[in-house]
């Protein structure tokens, strides 16, 4: 299954607050995506992490955390990433820092933080960006099946 890569603070949690549209958006591939959680936050929050998840309902495969300093999250995510890549078909990484997202771009991972623009209550915007994420899968799945 294809999968989709997302980082927790400040994409799915403010502290332990959930992101209600992040986590919308993500809980609604769930069926047709495995989604693994790429953080730097330090493994030592492992069982904390978890459970900030959990009490906001989000659906996820796999939860990789920093093993070593917070300083050292690009580096760890790009770890993280490279692996994937060699054994997964990675189609999305959703992050809102603009340095992570250019790491995982330069991977050849398309990436971005469309909540950060996306209107709360808008219905058109949701259906423009699955639109768009739709059509981007629809190519890619073309130019793999075609290499």
């Amino acid at each position: 299954m294809p999968v989709i890569i997302v980082d927790i603070d400040g994409t799915l949690l403010n502290g332990s607050s959930g992101i209600k549209k992040t986590i919308d958006y993500v809980n609604s591939q769930k069926a047709t995506h495995d989604i693994y959680i790429v953080s730097g936050r330090n493994k030592s929050e492992d069982a904390a992490t978890r459970a900030a998840l959990a009490k906001n309902g989000v659906s996820y495969n796999r939860l990789y955390l920093n093993p070593s300093s917070t300083s050292e999250t690009l580096v760890h995510k790009k770890i993280i990433a490279q692996k994937l890549l060699t054994r997964e078909h990675v189609v999305l990484a959703i992050d809102n820092n603009e340095n992570m997202r250019r790491m995982y771009e330069s991977l050849g991972i398309n990436s971005n933080n469309f909540f950060s623009y996306i209107l709360p209550n808008s219905k058109s915007n949701w259906k423009f960006i699955l639109y768009i994420y739709y059509i981007n899968n629809i190519l890619l799945n073309r130019i793999f099946k075609n290499q």
